[in-house]
């Protein structure tokens, strides 16, 4: 499932079990291809709920 948030702000509970969310480094850096054609190293935000321990990687809103 895709939710779109604000990098920025993540959300404050998880939707699975209500908990809240801790930061979890970051995710592997990726190669992005924008519309031009040009290309850009992206590196995504992680965090990770601290009640069911499942992580979720933010994605930057130039993604979206």
């Amino acid at each position: 499932m895709i939710v779109v948030l604000d990098e920025a702000s993540p959300p404050d509970s998880c939707a699975g079990c209500g908990n809240s969310f801790g930061r979890w480094g970051y995710a592997r850096a990726r190669l992005v291809r924008e519309r031009g054609g040009s290309r850009r190293l992206v590196r995504s935000r992680r965090i990770r709920c601290r009640g069911c321990l499942i992580t979720h990687v933010l994605l930057p809103a130039l993604l979206v």
